[in-house]
């Protein structure tokens, strides 16, 4: 299989399996997050701490998983694409 069809591959699956649900982790901990700070919700004062800091784990997970599919594109880019030089335009070095 050809580099670039395998580089598309790899970023669309990484896409698939931590990027949507990294994004649906982000919204729940964010969710998590602001649930636990309304003051007139019925949870206790140690449950309301543990969903806040359950939801800023979630959320620092959430964005690793988003992270991973920038990190593929990242690795798997075409370097291929610099100009290779030619030596008609070289200028020898005696003539420095």
């Amino acid at each position: 299989m050809d580099k670039k069809k395998t580089s598309i591959i790899l970023i669309i699956l990484s896409s698939l399996l931590c990027g949507i649900p990294g994004l649906a982790a982000f919204c729940l901990g964010s969710m998590s997050i602001l649930g636990s700070l309304i003051p007139t919700s019925d949870l206790t004062q140690a449950d309301s701490k543990m969903a806040f800091i359950g939801g800023i784990i979630i959320v620092f997970l959430g964005l690793i998983l988003v992270a991973t599919p920038i990190l593929a594109w990242l690795l798997t880019r075409n370097t291929n694409n610099q100009r290779e030089t030619s030596s008609e335009g070289v200028i020898p070095e005696e003539d420095f």
